[in-house]
């Protein structure tokens, strides 16, 4: 026995509808890539682009339900932890970032001093060589 499915009936109109705005949608998308891409920086570009594939690696892992319902739990959970510790979570944000700018400039200075020994001792070279 077939079940009644006569309420499960969507118009012509509504599908209609929902094909411009996907089309419109998917217009927009392709307009924002492109400038992001060509009128932006290339590394905000990189970025997306990697966010995208990222989450296509993670689509391929997990049904789309699953994948819902990870997004749903931490929708509802991170808001209450950052209202509960947002404070914590700056200051060892704060904190993070210092270290690795600090980091950053210890390793630069070493690169450049390097670069500058390397730099004299070729010198040094060519003027015995001359």
């Amino acid at each position: 026995v077939e079940p009644d499915l006569s309420g499960l009936e969507v118009s012509d109109e509504f599908v209609a509808e929902t094909a411009r705005s996907c089309r419109k949608l998917m217009e927009e998308m392709v307009r924002w890539m492109f400038t992001v891409g060509v009128e932006s920086e290339w590394f905000v570009f990189a970025k997306t682009i990697l966010g995208v594939w990222i989450l296509s690696r993670i689509g391929n892992l997990l049904d789309f339900h699953t994948f819902l319902f990870i997004g749903l739990v931490i929708g509802l959970t991170l808001p209450k932890l950052w209202e509960k510790h947002g404070d914590r979570l700056q200051k060892l944000s704060r904190n993070l970032k210092d270290r690795s700018n600090e980091a950053y400039n210890n390793s630069r200075e070493k690169i450049l001093k390097m670069k500058k020994k390397l730099q004299h001792g070729t010198e040094e070279k060519v003027k015995k060589a001359e």
